[in-house]
């Protein structure tokens, strides 16, 4: 109890105006942040350089945000950042994108009533919890690790052929939008005739790609004598369906790539089972 009493100690509420920088590219990580009101803007820059804090006129203006690089994503309450920097072996990482506050974004804003900030009629904040690195490390990082996974995303993007050309700003706005889902041995993960909602990448595991058709020569999915089709429906009995194995997937490989791409192609052409216990993420 008195260790994380301690630990509760070291970590503290910070305000940021509208525009005030959180931390830049290139910085020492101090601490793991959560958002608790307002909102915070990502930023990266895709060449070498880097911005420090002595940098000249740091207070962005909303049109001056462009020094940051290009923008990533917005975050909101509930939601954390800063843990890409710290790893395991203590050689933490400098900061690889810039955050910048975005004040209460439309939340309501914090008035003179408030003993916390005096004088001030209408305060355009955002409040972030800030955890002491070392707190992170201790307390934190082996759980979030597992949770997050916004490393394991990143690193896996860079192994794949697909990605591993993407600059970092572009790994990291895809990592953040990537989400993680687990199978047991012999599950759909997409049904053959179904609506393709998202782009899969096999993070751990195998999965079978098949295509399933109709072999009923007088089925009215037929449109011509002898010749099987698509089985995109329900009334095609078990008699009737013939099931050709296309493919086996594995570590890297993607999913659904074509049919997000190709607006004509509305529902899947095959469907994708698992061979064994498999981790994948999507990307809606």
């Amino acid at each position: 109890m008195n260790s994380k009493l301690s630990s509760a100690k070291r970590c503290h509420l910070k305000t940021y105006p509208k525009n005030d920088v959180v931390f830049l590219q290139g910085d020492e990580p101090d601490a793991y942040y959560v958002v608790i009101r307002g909102a915070v803007s990502i930023y990266a820059l895709d060449t070498n350089a880097v911005k420090t804090k002595d940098c000249d006129d740091l207070e962005a203006t909303e049109n001056g945000r462009s020094r940051y690089g290009v923008f990533l994503l917005q975050l909101l309450p509930g939601e954390c950042f800063g843990e890409l920097s710290f790893n395991e072996n203590g050689v933490h990482s400098r900061r690889n994108a810039s955050v910048i506050s975005d004040g209460c974004h439309g939340q309501a804003r914090i008035t003179n009533s408030s003993p916390v900030f005096p004088g001030r009629e209408a305060s355009d904040l955002c409040i972030l919890l800030l955890v002491d690195a070392a707190v992170y490390m201790s307390e934190v990082f082996s759980r979030h690790s597992s949770k997050h996974q916004t490393k394991d995303k990143i690193s896996l993007l860079k192994e794949s052929s697909l990605f591993k050309h993407w600059s970092m700003s572009q790994l990291v706005k895809m990592a953040y939008a990537m989400k993680k889902k687990q199978y047991g041995k012999g599950s759909e993960v997409i049904r053959q005739g179904k609506r393709m909602e998202y782009v899969w990448m096999i993070k751990e595991g195998a999965v079978r790609v098949s295509h399933v058709v109709n072999t009923n020569k007088g089925g009215k999915h037929s449109t011509r004598k002898n010749i099987p089709v698509l089985v995109d429906e329900p009334d095609a009995t078990s008699e009737s369906r013939l099931k050709v194995d296309i493919a086996d997937l594995g570590i890297n490989d993607c999913i659904g790539l074509v049919e997000s791409v190709d607006d004509t192609v509305k529902k899947s052409p095959r469907e994708v089972v698992t061979l064994c216990q498999t981790e994948l993420f999507f990307l809606p």
